[in-house]
């Protein structure tokens, strides 16, 4: 029996990823208990919260909560379009404690990847009424609860930030604030809010049909394509996708065996899922910036690029992703610890 049939089908239109081995054979054999236990100690400390998953959502790694007018305009601009100006910022580098992490993650659009997790939570807990595990209602609902508690939105962003203020040195704090407040990164910025209007996500729709029956420049392609390597976000929600669903296989694991999963095995057993879950984020982000760029010379998509590639801003990416894949291993390391107390 594949994987896939216990867990279900975690990312839109991605190819059915057949593996080789699963961990989980038959049916659940036991009760819940220590389920439910660990749903019963984090209840009083946080109130479960269920996010809805659209199924035809635009790709949310290419979103940005940058503040713009609520009118706007379904045809993308170029730079010397945008009237934004950059901000007056202080020649002295802020200390750590003074930085505004929480903004810096909504301008990088690393909140927008993070505020995912509490739906994808839902939609995986839901693929499970689908398996042949036998979970009931309250289980599910508990697991949910659990899930939320250790890997929320709200958990992660929050683990994102103290890892920053530890290590992003105050410098280059300084040197991001001054990237972002650039007016070709404020114009990316409006193009991406862009994506919340319904006009524009429409009209998104229907150049993606008439991309698919002619074929972009392949420069052009190869350029956007880079322009979202460089920005990082598609690769970390990528990360965020398949870390959840590595916690969630090495639950049910915890739960029907009482046995660990090594992260090496996980890996093995998730190489293909990774590799679809990439495609599919990849393939989603290039046909929106097609559009959103499809009136902005190739000239200036370059230094926009050039704009974000810097130490500052990459040691900043890095930093994101490493305290989001720490955060999953950790709770990883804590479920096996409840589960051990639960069965004492």
């Amino acid at each position: 029996m594949s994987f896939e049939q216990f867990v279900g089908k975690g990312v839109r239109d991605a190819s059915q990823v057949r593996q080789g081995q699963t961990f989980f054979a038959g049916l659940r054999t036991q009760p819940l208990s220590a389920l439910l236990w660990l749903g019963l100690l984090i209840a009083v400390e946080v109130p479960a919260k269920t996010e809805s998953f659209s199924a035809d959502s635009l790709p949310n790694a290419l979103s940005s909560p940058a503040q713009v007018s609520s009118s706007v305009s379904v045809q993308p601009a170029s730079f010397s379009q945008a009237t934004l100006s950059p901000a007056t910022l202080s020649p002295a580098a802020p200390s750590p404690s003074a930085v505004e992490w929480s903004a810096l993650l909504d301008a990088t659009g690393v909140s927008e990847v993070l505020e995912q997790a509490n739906g994808l939570i839902g939609q995986e807990v839901s693929n499970l009424e689908k398996t042949p595990l036998g979970f009931t209602p309250d289980e599910l609902a508990a697991l949910q609860m659990n899930f939320q508690f250790r890997l929320g939105s709200d958990r992660l962003k929050q683990d994102v930030m103290d890892r920053l203020q530890q290590q992003l040195p105050a410098e280059q704090a300084l040197q991001l604030q001054n990237i972002l407040q650039s007016p070709r990164v404020r114009f990316l910025q409006t193009l991406q809010q862009q994506l919340n209007d319904d006009a524009v996500r429409q009209a998104m729709r229907t150049y993606r049909v008439q991309v698919q029956e002619s074929t972009p420049n392949a420069d052009r392609m190869e350029l956007l394509t880079t322009l979202d390597e460089t920005l990082g976000q598609s690769a970390l929600e990528a990360d965020l996708k398949v870390e959840l669903r590595k916690h969630l296989l090495v639950t049910v694991s915890q739960l029907n065996s009482q046995e660990s999963i090594p992260e090496t095995m996980l890996d093995d057993q998730l190489r293909h899922y990774r590799q679809d879950v990439e495609q599919q984020i990849s393939k989603n982000a290039l046909h929106a910036y097609l559009y959103l760029f499809k009136r902005t010379p190739s000239t200036q998509v370059q230094d926009l690029i050039q704009s974000f590639d810097q130490p500052a801003f990459d040691n900043f990416m890095s930093i994101c992703q490493a305290a989001l894949l720490d955060s999953f291993r950790s709770a990883r390391a804590q479920l096996q610890q409840d589960m051990r107390l639960a069965n004492h």
